[in-house]
């Protein structure tokens, strides 16, 4: 689509801006590459990451379920059901499909996150060089650049960044469609919108509701003929994904529309009104969805987002949307389209309610940088045009403004939105190098960090088929020490038992003996490990 922002540019300006987008997402990807191998190499953020790679390479096996090893007790893992004989992941097969295709590309789960960062920036410009031309898609390679929320974030394996990716896939397929490409390509659109809904249902739903309240606005003078070609290729295609979503529920659950996740966070709704649930185990934690906690939720996420998204531009999310609706006239009618995915993703949350509450912060918003990112795409260099007429020291008064707004704002509030890591990077080596010296065929009981198998370290997690080199297991009470020996010496005859302990903080395997070792052997009382306490 050509733009009037683009029609005085010459062939040398147009390869020098195709030459910008192309650095910009090499450095996207270096910067992403960066965090991943080194920052995010030894732990996995949050241990939501775990059940991804549990699932991952479960499908990667060919199936939906593995059978439970036994004992089960001693290898319980977060987010992964064990519903009898069975074991699987509670979190929808999106994004683990994707970190399956990654690693038989990538070979590496941690490059999986720099390519999806490359993709994501890049469908983002697509779509802004269908909406407003090649100086406005400039534009938009180089506001993520400036956003250490989506570089951070972007750089871990949470299901944020594959879904960002298939959002902006999808909204740039439908753009081509809808500047008469062709057909073809709303039909690929509808695939992107349903595998994104395989991977955050919520977060799609409003995005495909926000698609919905586009084509309603722009449905004026559309014949019928017209509208069926619109429509019915994008619906075919996102109903034959979501089958074989539907077909994986019911491999697990028995039921074609029964969420793993909502089985095992079943208070987790949409709407108001009581929660009956971590009540009875955290007073602290709310019990009941309201119309006045969702507007706090909203006001929140939206806040800290809008601290958070860039360094140079203060309230870089609340501008956009501003911008976005000044603007109006000059963007057509995607305007409608871009504010309409920040709105309905603001709505979707206004009306969760999430037993945890909202202490993932604006990664619940993490996707809604693609519109805002979009909208900042398209009006900055209007913007800048508008204030051409301004005297040089004015222009150079007012970036500096912003950026001193800006830094400012970022130095107060910008910080990660993940639990405090009390160990060093050091430590996480020590830590690493000491799982590294466990006899080959082993069972390593770990530290009692939480009551599950899973933790930070990214490669403290056993494989479904637990096969591994080392088979990590829930260290056992001491009054059921002997009994949970046993039970490991029967089923796994070949391997030998150790235990991970921790004194003055320092880290080591050892044999695990046949008594219950005395307590402060893997207890370093007042040490919290991850965090935790």
């Amino acid at each position: 689509m050509a733009s009037d922002i683009d029609s005085s540019y010459s062939i040398k300006q147009r390869r020098e801006q195709k030459l910008t987008i192309v650095l910009g997402l090499v450095i996207i990807g270096a910067l992403t590459a960066t965090l991943s191998l080194s920052l995010f190499r030894n732990y996995s953020v949050i241990d939501d990451v775990q059940s991804y790679i549990f699932a991952a390479e479960t499908l990667a096996l060919g199936k939906t379920w593995v059978p439970t090893p036994q004992p089960a007790r001693q290898f319980e893992q977060w987010m992964v059901g064990q519903d009898g004989d069975r074991m699987y992941s509670r979190y929808p097969p999106g994004h683990p499909l994707i970190l399956v295709i990654g690693k038989k590309i990538c070979g590496n789960y941690r490059l999986i996150p720099p390519a999806l960062a490359m993709l994501g920036a890049l469908f983002l410009t697509l779509t802004v060089l269908e909406a407003g031309g090649w100086k406005c898609a400039t534009y938009a390679v180089i506001l993520p650049l400036l956003s250490p929320f989506f570089l951070w974030t972007g750089s871990t394996l949470l299901s944020h960044g594959s879904t960002f990716m298939l959002l902006a896939l999808a909204t740039w397929l439908f753009l081509r469609m809808d500047n008469g490409k062709g057909w073809w390509w709303g039909l690929l659109s509808g695939a992107a919108y349903g595998w994104a809904f395989t991977s955050r249902q919520l977060t799609a739903l409003c995005f495909i509701v926000a698609l919905i309240v586009f084509e309603l606005a722009c449905v004026r003078g559309r014949k019928a003929g017209e509208l069926a070609r619109r429509w019915i290729p994008p619906l075919v295609s996102g109903i034959a994904v979501l089958c074989l979503f539907f077909a994986y529920n019911a491999s697990l659950t028995g039921k074609a529309t029964g969420l793993a996740f909502t089985s095992y966070w079943p208070r987790d709704t949409i709407g108001f009104g009581d929660n009956i649930g971590f009540a009875e185990y955290n007073r602290r934690i709310q019990v009941s969805h309201t119309p006045t906690q969702g507007l706090w939720n909203i006001f929140f996420l939206f806040a800290n987002l809008d601290m958070r998204l860039l360094l140079v531009l203060p309230l870089g999310g609340t501008a956009a949307l501003v911008l976005g609706i000044w603007f109006r006239k000059e963007l057509k009618h995607y305007w409608i389209l871009f504010v309409a995915q920040t709105m309905m993703l603001a709505l979707g949350y206004f009306c969760y309610y999430s037993s945890g509450s909202q202490e993932g912060g604006p990664i619940y918003f993490y996707e809604m940088m693609l519109p805002l990112f979009a909208l900042l795409a398209l009006t900055l260099p209007r913007l800048l045009e508008k204030l051409s007429p301004l005297s040089s020291k004015a222009r150079f008064g007012l970036a500096l403004a912003c950026i001193y707004a800006a830094s400012g704002s970022a130095i107060i509030n910008f910080r990660p939105d993940f639990r405090t890591q009390r160990l060093t990077e050091i430590e996480r080596r020590e830590w690493v190098k000491a799982v590294e010296s466990a006899p080959d065929n082993s069972i390593v009981f770990l530290p009692p960090t939480h009551y599950y198998v899973g933790h930070p370290l990214g490669n403290l997690t056993n494989n479904p088929a637990f096969s591994g080199r080392v088979l990590f297991a829930v260290r056992p009470r001491p009054e059921d020490w002997e009994t949970t020996l046993q039970e490991l010496k029967q089923n796994f005859p070949t391997r030998s038992i150790c235990m991970f302990v921790i004194e003055d903080k320092r880290f080591r395997v050892e044999a695990a003996p046949d008594q219950p070792p005395a307590r402060q052997k893997y207890i370093d009382t007042g040490y919290a490990i991850f965090g935790t306490p």
